[in-house]
């Protein structure tokens, strides 16, 4: 349907412009009626008419002032003005100007369809070539994506050029919303192989376009825009794109580390580690386009399986549940390895047993037995129902006590024996624990 927007100073003309009329007939829809010309002027960048009717005799700014300043600021839609009999050099006036017709007052309602009947006529067949027109440049314009330096001939001259890449592609509605934070016609987004381009182009005597909009859209679906230089001529794209191109093997070099990092959270079960670094490792894909997304995973998902190599039935479970995202395949891999919480805790204290004149911590547990800390730390006090320092000091403090008993040995030297390495913190401990000095707890039971 074709916008229209009535113009007239008098309340019943601009009524009987509504009602004499049968618009929707004509394909039209009324998207404005103005009380004067100044206030049409303002109204027709938010009210985007296809065709404005309008009185010429108007207070202040007339009808042809009206569309001598409209066409002035951009306005490329048609006109049609009403006149009375005695206004017929105004109407000529109007025909230089470039209008569609004219309509005599009265208004007789055969006469407006004819009139209305030839401007959509022009609007449709202007539509269709300007359809035409961006249909051919877009075909141009991938083929240049696509390698064909050929196509640069086909492209419109007297325009700037700009190229950007999200990398993959965008699901078409986030697309279009990011397409429309741009005037009409000075947006396109092509899909090339496994990515996806924008290209801005405006005429050279125009206003460069803003790109903080679809910044901010990209930037809230975790993409992030890489943008080229201005191309004041479009034999500059090819230079540009290559430009571009390079940058994103700049990213695709830093993945390999990264998917050495995720694998090594995998392997120490660090699940807040692994949700951190699957989320920037699919960042880094995205931007690097769906084929790279793909070939992380396959690696991933090969990296993981090796983890779980050892353990059939997990690695089947693991292949069985089909994880298909970075974060799914990390977390899943993460799930297979680690056994149950009692065997963490066996597992911990059997080691530590074996060393407790040793110097022990949380964090050399952790990395001998192949978890992270922070997990452990947390399962061991779930098990055990005391911290894990709280419990190994216990445990050297029982230790203690039999050597006192089964020996003669200074007490300081039974504190080295039991791992303590300051004599102090060892009688603190001991005294803690049983409500007595060394020296008394020993006395006592040898005396019994």
């Amino acid at each position: 349907m074709l916008r229209v927007m009535l113009v007239d100073d008098e309340a019943l003309a601009l009524e009987g412009l509504r009602l004499l009329i049968d618009w929707q007939a004509e394909g039209f829809s009324i998207c404005a009626e103005c009380s004067s010309a100044s206030q049409a002027l303002l109204a027709i960048p938010a009210a985007l008419p296809d065709l404005i009717v309008t009185d010429i005799r108007m207070p202040g700014m007339d009808g042809l002032q009206l569309m001598e300043l409209a066409r002035e600021n951009g306005f490329r839609g048609e006109f049609v003005v009403v006149s009375g009999y005695g206004d017929f050099d105004y109407a000529q006036r109007a025909l230089q100007i470039g209008v569609s017709g004219y309509l005599l007052k009265p208004i007789e309602s055969s006469e407006a369809a004819e009139v209305l009947e030839h401007v959509r006529d022009r609007l449709i067949t202007r539509e269709a070539i300007r359809i035409g027109r961006r249909t051919k440049t877009q075909q141009a314009l991938a083929s240049v994506l696509s390698g064909q330096t050929s196509a640069i001939d086909e492209l419109p001259a007297g325009h700037c050029w700009r190229l950007a890449t999200w990398g993959a592609p965008l699901p078409y509605e986030i697309v279009s919303t990011l397409l429309a934070s741009f005037p009409d016609g000075i947006a396109s987004s092509h899909i090339i192989e496994d990515k996806e381009f924008l290209v801005l182009q405006w005429p050279t005597s125009g206003p460069e376009p803003f790109l903080d909009t679809s910044t901010a859209i990209l930037t809230n679906h975790h993409r992030k825009v890489m943008i080229s230089g201005v191309c004041t001529s479009a034999d500059q794209l090819p230079l540009q794109l290559d430009a571009l191109m390079k940058r994103i093997e700049g990213i695709s070099a830093l993945i390999p580390e990264r998917i050495d990092a995720l694998v090594k959270a995998i392997a120490l079960r660090d699940m807040q580690a692994c949700i951190t670094q699957s989320a920037n490792l699919e960042r880094l894909c995205a931007a690097c386009g769906t084929n790279t997304r793909a070939c992380v995973r396959a690696r991933l998902f090969s990296e993981c399986a090796s983890l779980l190599a050892i353990k059939p039935a997990m690695l089947q479970a693991f292949i069985e549940a089909q994880p298909n995202t970075i974060e799914t395949i990390s977390l899943e891999a993460i799930h297979r390895l680690a056994p149950e919480h009692s065997h963490i805790s066996r597992r911990a204290i059997a080691w530590m047993e074996e060393r407790l004149v040793e110097r022990i911590s949380l964090e050399t547990v952790a990395e001998a037995l192949g978890y992270n800390a922070t997990y452990l730390g947390r399962v061991f006090r779930e098990e055990q129902g005391l911290g894990f320092r709280e419990w190994l000091n216990q445990r050297r403090i029982v230790y203690a006590a039999d050597l006192l008993c089964s020996s003669d040995d200074a007490l300081y030297a039974i504190a080295e024996q039991s791992g303590f390495k300051h004599y102090k913190r060892f009688l603190e401990h001991f005294k803690r624990h049983y409500g007595m000095p060394p020296d008394q707890y020993r006395r006592e039971r040898k005396q019994r």
